[in-house]
């Protein structure tokens, strides 16, 4: 490279910075009698040309101090510390009450059942349970619930109370002291009793919630060889046995054995007892497999239980895992056969090894996506191959046959009545924890392999087994590919962006008063300057379908667009980003585009109606010939926009110059100066009328020999905004909704009690699809509140109202819709209506999701995601708000309680994003399964609710409220609007005047 020796040594330590990327003050620069310093006079260090110098540094960022210092475990609250420990907490021994305690352990580690249980007890209680039942339920419900918040030891005394009240055989006393009983006795009767308790608490879809988990469907067959009988019975267990002798070795060669058996019983054809044979195979396979090992067996010549200490393997095909596909019927195998075969074809890419797609694919051409088609009697979803194929064989999810192993519960001594039981339980982190009571303690996973038996040690008496299936899966022009394995990974939100960010102390202006803010792109560190007007709170946001664009209003009645800039740099092929060094993988990037004002105050003088200039909603509609078109709203007219770049020409200056320099008039240059000249645009003198001459203009001497015209110079592009139409004088009360079809033609606006039909070319017209408004006022009892297209069927759109219900109707019905095709809405339960039950229920947004199968709705207190083809619940409900239902009344009288946040999905729907107080964006794993109802209850603001937690930075002097027990409630600072990435794992979220950018 080239050295300027009249520039200090600096300017190269620059030059090296652009070609190497470490910064100057970094930089050692070997040369002859030291280092180079910046301010080295070069003629003194005698640098020579073709000279190599030697520089020693790192790009690495430099290691900051944390900004805040260690945290002691014992110093954080009682909740953060289980979680930061990884397990819950142990359980007291209350007197001979290990095999109670490791039972709870490994049913603790199901989060279906703790979710079932948090909705128990129903409004009504059914007459099924009785009193010591539904104690029971209770105690079970609250104990699960200290285990997750604690780290001491938990003493279950209300439980154990429960359980004797409820089976007094675990009462029973010998010598003054409890006796020690049986775990597996403990394990049936406990699930039978939650099993009545949550069968009358679910709805009618799902009438036994704990089948679902647990429940085994046998078919056997019955066959008699002396007459030849033979007959079908079918029946429920919740358990598998595994029987020991001596010719078992093996797991799974005792459950093979334990599924024959014989009988006697009296046979009609001979009139006389006969034996039977009895051949059970597993039809339906349960969401977690239990199996016991039979190892206490009744010793006639001591009259006692006896144990079995025979080894039993529990290594099957793989380490800590259990196949049943041999153990099953023929039916449940053809089902369990394609997602197998995926299953295979994904682990052996991983592995390195080539698949055979053709055969494993050859007569399926089907898409199949979770939660779409109908339910197995597991609640599993199923969806159909091709009709072509004859008999349609059902593919259900999450089933593969494969169970890998979570939880082991072990006896340890000789006898049933003696000895110690231990829970062995797999964390989600995937480290294995042993509850020895109230004591935790860490185990390896080969551990988990040793306690198959023999001698004194632990051996294996109950094993806990969830299942290990496909999630979804999809099939299309004979190639399969594995979408995902489980529930989504919870994402690791990182900040990107930040647009108009206040300074600590500034206020959000109200009026209109010009201030220019800086935009902060902190990915790159590098800073841009964001010469924009942000002066009011940002009042609407979202993104086009391409996700390149992004657009958000304000109250000021402005309109700001932002680009995606990461996309266009990297728009090259792979040769030239390995030549640029670049990162192929980036997070989406945007930048300031351009902004133009959208709407203006106005006034009604004949309702005598101030009428607001804020953005109340912007829609992306489709783009045309490299210009974008969308639409914006304020509350009562709807504007449609489009942007696009415009080539400004640059012409030369003419004979006569203009520019003044100093005194009154001298010439600063004249038509014939060399130096270089300075074009105008289209012709135009800055700040000059082009009809008149000023005093500044100056002739050369001896006036202007030939006439010389302007030419083109340059070309300059600006980005233009026009209006093209104006939809106005077509509703009497505020907009608060525009929907685009997806027929790219039409859209609806949505008031308080009509929703309009548009066309986009005619603006001078609107057809009144759903009017509510009653011919007398004071019968008026709901308002809309939202109203959303479905998204890819032009015919169906869907309305919420302020009483909590969701409309769906056709326009292919009738041209005034005023009757719904389906109705969502969740009953209220009997006597908890209040004062505040309607405002709260009122819901404030809805979204479909990006397939149109799920509506997403928000009201003040919970999200809710909804299934259009069940319309008696939604299918999961996230409590988003419930921490702050004893506060009603504070938010009734601030106004809090009339907020409306905002929610939406993101592009692959299996996660879902909405705001909260204190500048908090939540976003949560979506449950598309529509047998199961999901709540999620935070216990304090503070803890998230699902995946992850999006916190935007606090800012300004904010002085948030503080309730009696310490809790921080911040109501003025808010997040109302954000929006999701159409493709991508990003949030962009309006938290007052600053727009803030996530991505995962």
């Amino acid at each position: 490279m080239e050295v300027d020796t009249t520039q200090p040594p600096y300017v190269f330590k620059c030059q090296l910075y652009d070609l190497t990327g470490v910064p100057p003050e970094r930089q050692k620069i070997m040369v002859k009698g030291g280092l180079l310093k910046d301010d080295s006079d070069w003629s003194k260090v005698g640098i020579k040309e073709g000279q190599k110098l030697m520089m020693m540094g790192t790009a690495d960022e430099i290691v900051k101090a944390p900004e805040k210092g260690p945290i002691f475990a014992e110093d954080m609250p009682e909740e953060e510390q289980a979680v930061a420990v990884g397990h819950s907490a142990g359980l007291v021994n209350l007197g001979n009450t290990c095999y109670m305690n490791s039972t709870l352990q490994c049913l603790h580690s199901v989060p279906e059942l703790k979710s079932a249980l948090i909705e128990y007890p129903p409004p009504v209680r059914s007459n099924v349970v009785d009193q010591s039942s539904h104690s029971l339920t209770i105690a079970t419900r609250e104990l699960f619930s200290e285990l997750d918040k604690n780290v001491r030891p938990v003493a279950p005394v209300r439980f154990l109370t429960a359980l004797r009240s409820k089976y007094p055989q675990f009462a029973q006393l010998h010598n003054g002291i409890y006796m020690q009983q049986d775990a597996e006795e403990c394990w049936t009767q406990l699930l039978f009793t939650l099993s009545l308790a949550l069968r009358s608490s679910s709805s009618s879809e799902d009438a036994d919630a704990l089948k679902k988990f647990f429940g085994i469907d046998l078919v056997s067959r019955i066959h008699c060889a002396e007459s030849g009988e033979e007959s079908t019975e079918t029946e429920s267990v919740y358990s598998l046995k595994c029987h020991i002798s001596q010719e078992v070795n093996h797991l799974h060669e005792g459950l093979k054995r334990a599924l024959k058996s014989e009988l006697e019983k009296s046979s009609p054809s001979l009139g006389r007892t006969a034996v039977y044979t009895k051949d059970s195979h597993i039809n339906d396979l349960p969401r977690y497999l239990t199996v016991q090992f039979v190892r206490f067996f009744w010793k006639r010549e001591t009259n006692q239980k006896a144990k079995i200490l025979r080894v039993v393997s529990l290594k099957v095909d793989y380490p800590l895992s259990l196949d049943v596909y041999d153990l099953c019927s023929d039916d449940l195998r053809k089902r369990l056969e394609l997602p197998r075969r995926v299953l295979r074809d994904e682990e052996g890419k991983k592995a390195g090894l080539k698949t055979n797609e053709s055969s494993s694919t050859k007569d399926s051409d089907v898409k199949m996506t979770d939660a779409e088609g109908s339910s197995n009697a597991s609640g599993d979803s199923s969806v159909s191959a091709p009709a072509g194929e004859g008999a349609t064989p059902e593919i259900e999810k999450h089933l593969t046959g494969i169970y890998d192993l979570v939880a082991v519960l072990t006896h340890k001594g000789r006898s049933a009545d003696s000895g110690h039981y231990v829970a062995w339980v797999k964390q989600e982190n995937g480290k294995w924890i042993q509850f020895d009571d109230d004591n935790p303690i860490p185990q390896r996973e080969e551990d988990i392999t040793r306690l198959s038996g023999g001698g004194d040690w632990h051996m294996a008496y109950i094993c806990f087994i969830p299942k290990h299936g496909l999630d979804r899966f999809e099939v299309a022009s004979g190639a399969m590919t594995l979408a995902a394995a489980g529930p989504p990974a919870p994402l690791d939100w990182k900040f990107s962006q930040v647009f108009g960010e206040r300074t600590a102390g500034e206020e959000v202006q109200e009026a209109a008063e010009s201030v220019c803010q800086n935009m902060l792109t902190l990915d790159l560190g590098e800073t841009h300057k964001m010469h924009s007007l942000y002066i009011d709170i940002i009042s609407a946001i979202e993104f086009d379908k391409t996700g390149d664009h992004l657009a958000t209003g304000d109250r000021g009645g402005r309109v700001v667009l932002f680009e995606r800039t990461d996309s266009k740099e990297h728009g090259r092929n792979r040769r030239d980003l390995e030549r640029m060094d670049c990162s192929v993988g980036r997070h989406p990037e945007f930048r300031y585009k351009t902004e133009f004002q959208s709407h203006e105050p106005e006034f009604d003088y004949l309702k005598s109606l101030e009428i607001e200039e804020k953005i109340n909603k912007i829609r992306w509609c489709q783009a045309a010939n490299g210009a974008l078109f969308l639409l914006s709203t304020n509350d009562k007219t709807i504007k449609f926009w489009k942007v696009q770049e415009k080539k400004v020409k640059k012409i030369s200056d003419m004979n006569a110059d203009t520019f003044k320099g100093s005194g009154n008039g001298s010439i600063a240059s004249s038509s014939v100066s060399s130096g270089p000249k300075q074009g105008v645009a289209n012709g135009s003198y800055p700040d000059r009328s082009n009809n008149s001459l000023g005093k500044d203009l100056s002739f050369p001497p001896g006036g202007i020999s030939s006439l010389r015209l302007p030419v083109v110079a340059s070309y300059e592009t600006n980005l233009v905004a026009r209006c093209r139409r104006v939809y106005a004088h077509a509703h009497d009360y505020h907009i608060n909704s525009i929907s685009n079809n997806s027929d790219g033609e039409t859209f609806i606006s949505a008031d308080d009690l009509r929703v309009n039909l548009w066309n986009l070319e005619i603006s001078n017209q609107s057809f009144n699809i759903v009017d509510v408004k009653p011919s007398n006022m004071e019968d008026l009892t709901e308002v809309i509140t939202s109203a959303e297209f479905h998204p890819t069927h032009c015919n169906t759109l869907a309305y919420s109202s302020s009483k909590g219900s969701i409309r769906l109707i056709d326009l292919r019905q009738s041209a005034l819709c005023d009757s719904h095709s389906k109705q969502f809405e969740e009953h209220e339960a009997p006597g908890s209506r209040s004062f505040f039950t309607e405002i709260i229920a009122s819901i404030s947004d809805i979204k479909f999701a990006k397939d149109g199968r799920y509506i997403l709705s928000r009201d003040y207190m919970t999200l809710k995601l909804w299934d259009i083809n069940m319309d008696s619940g939604p299918v999961s409900t996230f409590q988003v708000h419930e921490y702050l239902r004893p506060k009603l009344c504070d938010l009734y009288e601030n106004d809090s309680i009339f907020d409306k946040f905002e929610c939406c999905l993101s592009g692959d729907g299996l996660r879902v994003a909405t705001g909260s107080y204190s500048t908090e964006a939540t976003t949560l794993e979506a449950s598309k399964n529509p047998m199961r109802r999901q709540v999620q209850t935070p216990s304090r603001p503070s803890r998230s609710l699902g995946s992850s937690i999006t916190r935007v930075v606090r800012r300004g002097a904010e002085s948030p409220g503080v309730d009696a027990n310490g809790s921080s409630f911040d109501f003025t600072t808010k997040l109302l609007h954000l929006a999701w990435h159409p493709s991508e794992n990003s949030i962009a979220c309006a938290a007052a005047n600053s727009l803030y950018m996530y991505y995962a």
